[in-house]
């Protein structure tokens, strides 16, 4: 059956996983095990280092409602030298803001933002630390977040929306590693 002519979905669910191994396939029987069965699980993987992504990879095996995406990671991870691909912190279970990079200066980021520009891909910066922002001054007292204050200067947040193909995100990511070609 050619996939133009597949119904969608009523309904999808997003899973974002990093290093969860002993928890993930109790996590995914749960969600495939619903009575409720017109969905697709979208698995996002923050560059899992333990077995979380060959595990997904069985259920995606027996079960056609999962996709799994991890295309950025494993086109952008081995070019560390280059640029920082954020692992999730201590305690924390996914990455809030899909996939983004960590350059090493601002002047690099908006050189990379406009790079991509003139290949027509959008990539966006938009990141305002919780105590930066108008809500949080107004409640509470501001103090310094030197962290929080230098990873919002450098952090790219890269194109990820539901009509990404994944030879869209090759091409992204071909582009990224050509603008450090020509540094």
């Amino acid at each position: 059956m050619d996939k133009t002519n597949q119904k969608k979905p009523k309904i999808s669910i997003g899973l974002f996983v990093y290093n969860e191994e002993k928890h993930i396939k109790k996590r995914l029987e749960n969600i495939l095990s619903q009575t409720y069965s017109d969905f697709e699980l979208i698995i996002s993987d923050n560059c899992s280092t333990d077995s979380t992504l060959k595990i997904c990879e069985e259920f995606l095996s027996k079960d056609k409602r999962i996709k799994i995406f991890n295309r950025y990671s494993a086109n952008l991870n081995n070019y560390s030298k280059y640029f920082k691909i954020p692992e999730s912190f201590i305690g924390k279970k996914y990455n809030g803001h899909m996939f983004y990079i960590i350059l090493k200066s601002s002047k690099e980021r908006s050189s990379l933002i406009k790079y991509l520009d003139m290949k027509n891909i959008q990539a966006v910066s938009h990141y305002v630390p919780l105590h930066n922002s108008k809500f949080y001054k107004e409640k509470h007292i501001v103090d310094s977040c030197k962290n929080a204050d230098l990873f919002s200067k450098r952090l790219l947040r890269l194109p990820l929306h539901p009509y990404l193909k994944m030879n869209n995100i090759d091409h992204i990511c071909e582009n990224i590693l050509n603008f450090y070609k020509i540094l």
